[in-house]
């Protein structure tokens, strides 16, 4: 492209017009080289390549863009250019079937190649240099070619490039010019200022490639006489009502009422001096869309029409836009004028410009789409999903635009039936109560283990003895069908027993956790109005006016004749209280008829089978562990339980997974992540996550360690018992979606993503998950009416339940959750309302004002923080006792991990607490000095502190309390790995409750180990720490060469 033997001097130059300016933006100052751009057509070979060859030639030799050459004027500014001869830097080339793709060589302006496809067909491609050709030049170009090769005369122009040039150099200089520069000044279209679109489709399962897809699809114009109707009613050309229709459907897609976006336009459709001319003409028209939902179509259609026509009027004074690089503006829209018939057409130029660009076209009576995106944001099937949407708005627009923008509905006929798919209109499964499934595996596998704690274990006829025994004696102390029992105790067998136990006699259970405040036992214990209360041995749990006996008392008085009841699909099997939005908690009232349909559902769904180990990890007062603690009784395999100890950290989960090698196991993502740092024994064949959303970098570490592990995430509220939705994810292959999705229903159960209007969100589309089915709870606790039940618009006369979870429809299948419309979070599998914590709080006298948030540094674990503002006369000191009064008030999943003092909290314009204005708790949590460590294991020790909670390491000092500073129980798991893997030391979790801090911890760890070695070693993990990547792969590969592996 460059030709430094050329005399500049000597020569006639022009300078670059301000489009290849911007084709030029970003790049290599030193070298005029913009890329180059790519056409790919189907021709006849019957007239053969020298034919073809020779018409390019002469079509060349008449066109001066063909010879340009691009070189560096003393007394110049920047590139300018030369055509000395016409066409001399076109290259034919022809390839075979296998030879490699054409690439432009030094100088050249064009190359062309002939590549035969068949006996009578050929393809020929043309690439040319983006600084002299754009796209419809190129197009352009090809089509004239073909009508000389065809015996036509192409058309040609009496004007060239150089004209072009010269007369935008005048424009800019001409009185209109600072009226010109001022219009795009006061358009709001800066894409460095302005909104960039956001798609909730990006990112949706596309490829790790930065490569170019596209989708396209052909819509008669016959069939848009709708679309055609309102062009002549606002006499507008159909592409300005293609274009708006795309703003809008991509304005209802993000949810955004006002974005920059751009427009890919070729000037020679204004220009008909330079209509037939070669060169670079395209250029990005940024666009302010602006969307009022009540505005009709054709009112709006008509303002967007202003806006482009004033565009239009000064494009010749808009800034330069890099074609390349418009990445603020993310989509576009272009409407091609056609030379070449779509059949011709093998591969258009792509347009780098945008992430996601419409391009349309009219020919021969169709109207041509075809989106192109980037394969490193989209899919091949979220772009076809565009189209059929985009489709569907152009058939339903009615004839005079009379519609308003938030009534034009993108979901067609096709679309609608495959989301519907995820609402199948199916019955609950027939089948067994719980109870029945645990006598016939008594009677059909008597021997076959069912139950396990690493103590003891039971066939299913002694389980089916011991529930019996049980049961009978429940209906000797009064408990019968339809009444509550408390159960308060740990994860056990004798808890698992006595579950059974009551559901088999009618009554439902009420699960409580012996470590909770007192005072929550006794609120939910006075609302539930227990018929009995069974607690472990010497346990204060049960203190009030409640009958009450002890687990073991239950199983070892003399039995009692049992009389099984008649059960129904509403009579009760459980109770569950989930956090409260309005800071008292809820309790969930679950039916049999529900926990069948879980049960048998989501065991054909997961894979569980008679035979296999199913471990129980999760607390009894979180459905989490319901998939297999009913799931276990369902189909008849043993449930193996795990204690507090097993789980305590990592090296005692290993032991546990070697010990009992379970086939199944369900965990919270990030305690399982926590127990998966230590490096465990070999994994259970079938893990199910749920709880919370699961990160992609655990699936990650997952494949990597156990390529052929069946894995599933699944979800469901404790209101639609446990779970609805699943979604196999595949560990043998790479998933590119930045979420794990949710992809299949549980037999029974219908979802559907809804707008506010209870209308399903198009795909890709931010909608709120309502969940109807077999599974729904009966409601809640004392409460007849609640908003979060609805009647299901899809079913009259059956109920919804609003979840209040976000999510979207994806092209691939199924949903992705992505966040909640209300205050509530997800934290270790604990549903959290913040507004009990909050309520919580007020109710201390030392609080004026609080809000809760969920806080999750970059590097760390998230954890919940509340903010206050305390009474007048009050101090940080103040902050301590008031956690201290918080632990008594709430459990400890709800207890803030810290508390940090405000003098007030942000508000919006409404009044409303803005969580978005919130000051950053890293910059709060320092307000003295950190201690500086006094050793190398005390920074040592720091560091790791530090890379858990996500914080500097020079912000936490060596006297500050881990937890106080965020630290949580699961943190600790992954800490005592870390110094266990570090110094091979046996580190037990409580250590570090013990000794909280650095300094501390560093002393604790001298008394069980030499302090001389821990010194050295930590000396030498914080110089391999200091030491860059280079740096450690030079180390490494030393290392292996003294021990002769370097060949390896």
């Amino acid at each position: 492209m460059t030709d430094l033997s050329l005399d500049s001097s000597a020569l006639h130059t022009f300078a670059l017009s301000p489009e290849q300016q911007a084709c030029l933006l970003g790049r290599d100052p030193s070298r005029p080289d913009a890329g180059s751009h790519r056409l790919r057509i189907a021709v006849n070979a019957s007239k053969g390549s020298a034919t073809f060859a020779a018409a390019l030639q002469r079509y060349a030799a008449g066109q001066p863009v063909l010879g340009t050459r691009w070189l560096q004027v003393p007394g110049f500014l920047g590139w300018r250019q030369t055509c000395p001869n016409q066409g001399d830097a076109v290259r034919w080339v022809e390839l075979d079937a296998t030879a490699p793709a054409l690439t432009l060589e030094e100088g050249e302006v064009l190359a062309v190649s002939w590549r035969a496809l068949s006996q009578d067909r050929c393809e020929v491609e043309f690439v040319a240099a983006a600084l002299a050709l754009d796209p419809p030049s190129l197009e352009r170009l090809a089509a004239d070619v073909l009508a000389s090769v065809e015996g036509r005369t192409p058309v040609s122009s009496d004007v060239d490039y150089e004209q072009y040039v010269q007369w935008r150099q005048d424009m800019a200089a001409d009185e209109d010019a600072a009226q010109g520069r001022a219009y795009w000044q006061h358009a709001e279209v800066d894409p460095a200022r302005g909104t960039a679109l956001h798609l909730g489709v990006r990112g949706s399962s596309a490829t790790p490639q930065a490569s170019r897809l596209d989708a396209q699809l052909a819509v008669p114009l016959s069939t848009l006489g709708a679309a055609q109707a309102v062009t002549e009613a606002l006499g507008q050309p159909l592409d300005f009502v293609v274009q708006g229709l795309w703003w809008v459907l991509l304005g209802r897609l993000s949810g955004q009422q006002a974005f920059v976006c751009g427009w890919l336009h070729d000037c020679r459709s204004d220009y008909d001096h330079f209509e037939d001319t070669l060169g670079v003409f395209e250029k990005v028209l940024p666009l302010r869309v602006e969307l009022d939902p009540a505005a009709l179509f054709a009112q709006w259609s008509q303002q967007a029409e202003g806006r482009l026509a004033d565009h239009l009027g000064w494009q010749e004074y808009c800034p330069i836009q890099s074609p390349t690089s418009t990445a603020p503006l993310r989509a576009g829209f272009a409407f091609e004028h056609a030379r070449l018939a779509p059949e011709q057409v093998l591969a258009y130029p792509s347009r780098p410009a945008f992430e996601l660009l419409l391009r349309a076209r009219v020919w021969g009576g169709t109207l041509h789409l075809a989106i192109e995106a980037s394969g490193a944001v989209y899919s091949v099937a979220s772009l076809e999903g565009l189209l059929e949407q985009l489709r569907t708005l152009l058939h339903t627009l009615p004839v005079d635009g009379a519609v308003a923008l938030a009534d034009l509905d993108p979901v067609g006929t096709t679309e609608r039936q495959r989301l519907l798919a995820l609402a199948p209109d199916e019955t609950a499964a027939a089948g067994e109560w719980l109870p029945q499934r645990l006598a016939r595996h008594a009677q059909q596998t008597p021997q076959a283990i069912a139950l396990s704690d690493g103590q003891q274990s039971l066939d299913y006829a002694a389980l089916h003895q011991a529930v019996t025994h049980r049961a009978g004696w429940l209906q000797g102390q009064g408990v019968g069908v339809g009444q509550c029992v408390a159960i308060a105790s740990e994860r056990s067998l004798q808890a698992v027993l006595h579950i059974f136990a009551v559901l088999s006699v009618g009554a439902y259970y009420l699960p409580l956790e012996p470590s909770w405040p007192a005072e929550r036992r006794h609120d939910l214990l006075s609302r539930a109005a227990p018929a009995l209360v069974l607690c472990d041995p010497g346990s204060s749990s049960a203190q009030g006016p409640w009958p009450s006996a002890s687990l073991v008392q239950a199983g070892s008085e003399e039995p009692l004749p049992f009389q099984p009841p008649q059960l129904t699909d509403q009579h009760l099997a459980y109770l569950l209280f989930t956090s409260g939005s309005t800071g008292v908690p809820k309790g969930v009232l679950v039916e049999h008829g529900a926990l069948r349909n879980y049960a048998q559902a989501a065991s054909e769904a997961l894979g569980l089978a008679p035979g296999m180990r199913l471990a129980l990890t999760s607390p009894l007062s979180v459905d989490l562990g319901h998939t297999l603690l009913f799931g276990a009784m369902q189909v008849g395999a043993e449930l193996v339980i795990a204690t507090e100890a097993d789980l305590a950290e990592g090296a005692a989960f290993g032991r546990f997974l070697a010990r009992e090698r379970p086939d199944v196991a369900k965990f919270v993502p990030s305690h399982f992540a926590a127990l998966l740092d230590n490096g465990l024994a070999p994994l259970p064949g079938t893990l199910i996550f749920g709880g919370e959303a699961t990160p992609r970098r655990l699936v990650e570490q997952l494949r990597e360690q156990a390529p052929s592990l069946r894995l599933f995430n699944h979800y469901g509220p404790t209101e639609t018992t446990v779970g609805v939705l699943y979604h196999p994810v595949r560990t043998d292959a790479p998933d590119h979606d930045e979420r794990v999705p949710l992809s299949r229903v549980l037999a029974g159960n219908r979802v559907y993503l809804l707008d506010e209007r209870l209308r399903l969100v198009p795909t890709n589309a931010l909608g709120e998950l309502y969940i109807g089915g077999a599974q729904l709870c009966r409601g809640y606790l004392d409460q007849v009416d609640d908003d979060r039940f609805i009647d299901d618009p899809f079913h009259p006369g059956q109920r919804l339940y609003r979840s209040g979870d976000l999510g979207r429809y994806r092209a691939e299948g199924g949903l992705q959750l992505v966040g909640r419309r209300d205050d509530q979070v997800k934290l270790r599998g604990q549903r959290i309302e913040l507004g009990e914590i909050e309520a919580a709080l007020l109710t201390l006298p030392s609080v004026e004002q609080a809000v809760a948030r969920l806080w999750a540094p970059s590097e760390g674990m998230a954890s919940l923080i509340a903010y206050v503002v305390l009474a007048q006369g009050q101090t940080d000191d103040a902050l301590q006792p008031l956690l201290a009064a918080l632990a008594e008030r709430l459990p400890e999943a709800l207890c803030p991990t810290r508390l940090l003092a405000v003098p007030s909290l942000p508000r919006l314009a409404n009044g409303k607490i803005d969580r978005h204005a919130l000051p950053d708790p890293g910059q709060l949590l320092r307000r003295t000095p950190a201690r500086a460590p006094q050793n190398e294991l005390q920074a040592c020790l720091r560091d790791a502190m530090a890379d858990l909670l996500g914080c500097a390491p020079a912000t936490l000092g060596v006297d500050d309390d881990f937890f106080e500073a965020g630290g949580h129980s699961l943190l600790v798991i992954k800490l005592v790995a870390r110094l266990r893997t570090l110094f091979k030391l046996e580190v037990p979790p409580g250590l570090v409750f013990d000794h909280p801090d650095a300094a501390r911890l560093a002393a604790a760890l001298g008394e069980l180990a030499d302090p001389a070695r821990l010194e050295k070693i930590a000396r030498l993990r914080r110089e391999l720490d200091s030491l860059s990547d280079e740096e450690r792969a030079n180390l490494r590969a030393q290392a292996l060469a003294a021990k002769g592996l370097a060949a390896h």
